[in-house]
């Protein structure tokens, strides 16, 4: 059975979820919240790890928010490398690659248990006939997913791996204080050590290896997976 057809057998409310948010700040109460909802998305999942949400050259009809988890999109190079395009968490948007052309254009897979948020084009353009604003909102988010997106490509390809794996770890600890509403220090690495080098252009020995010497030069803790940021990377040594 394809996991866009199983049935959701255990519900996850997020109170951060990300399409909650455009309607409270269209003015809608909480019985509204819930019946705007309830009409335009549908909550999917579980996914398991390596399950697809969706394939690259689907027809694109809808967005996703992260429910609950996290979901990473990969496509192949021309070179025929697998790279990893991004990584998203609870709260966060993902699928606007395919809005242009209709068709995704990444692989999107579940890279722990992970349930989704489907909010269909259809559905929304409905909704939005009475709440305008609501279009609005979804602009701004997709102009900030796309201006995310350009500050990553430059940072993943212009610094050295010192540098790019202590801006992809900075980024995450952002994203989570965001998502949390906190100033925590510690972030946890659902994705492996492959993952992190396909998608900063590097290697698994050489992220495990600059990991170390992250450690070994106060920035960083790194336990089980687990990692607290110690130092503000703005006076990062670039030799390490």
């Amino acid at each position: 059975m394809s996991p866009k057809l199983r049935v959701v057998k255990e519900h996850h409310r997020c109170a951060h979820c990300l399409f909650r948010r455009f309607f409270v700040n269209v003015g809608l109460n909480c019985d509204q919240i819930d019946q705007a909802g309830q009409t335009t998305t549908t909550n999917i999942g579980p996914y398991f790890p390596g399950e697809y949400i969706y394939r690259a050259g689907e027809s694109c009809n809808a967005l996703y928010v992260v429910h609950a988890g996290t979901v990473k999109t990969e496509t192949v190079t021309f070179d025929g490398d697998l790279h990893i395009s991004g990584f998203y968490m609870a709260g966060e948007l993902f699928g606007a690659d395919g809005i242009h052309q209709r068709r995704f254009a990444t692989d999107a897979l579940a890279i722990e248990k992970t349930w989704v948020c489907e909010l269909t084009f259809d559905k929304w353009a409905i909704l939005a006939k009475d709440y305008p604003d609501l279009q609005n909102q979804l602009i701004t988010e997709l102009g900030r997913v796309i201006a995310h997106k350009e500050h990553e490509a430059l940072s993943t390809h212009h610094h050295l791996l010192a540098q790019r794996l202590m801006g992809f770890l900075t980024d995450l600890q952002y994203r989570v204080r965001v998502r949390q509403g906190n100033q925590t220090n510690e972030i946890k690495l659902t994705m492996t050590k492959t993952d992190i080098a396909r998608y900063l252009g590097a290697t698994p020995e050489s992220i495990s290896r600059m990991l170390g010497k992250l450690e070994k030069a106060g920035y960083i803790v790194n336990s089980k997976r687990r990692i607290r940021i110690l130092k503000d990377t703005t006076d990062l040594d670039i030799a390490i």
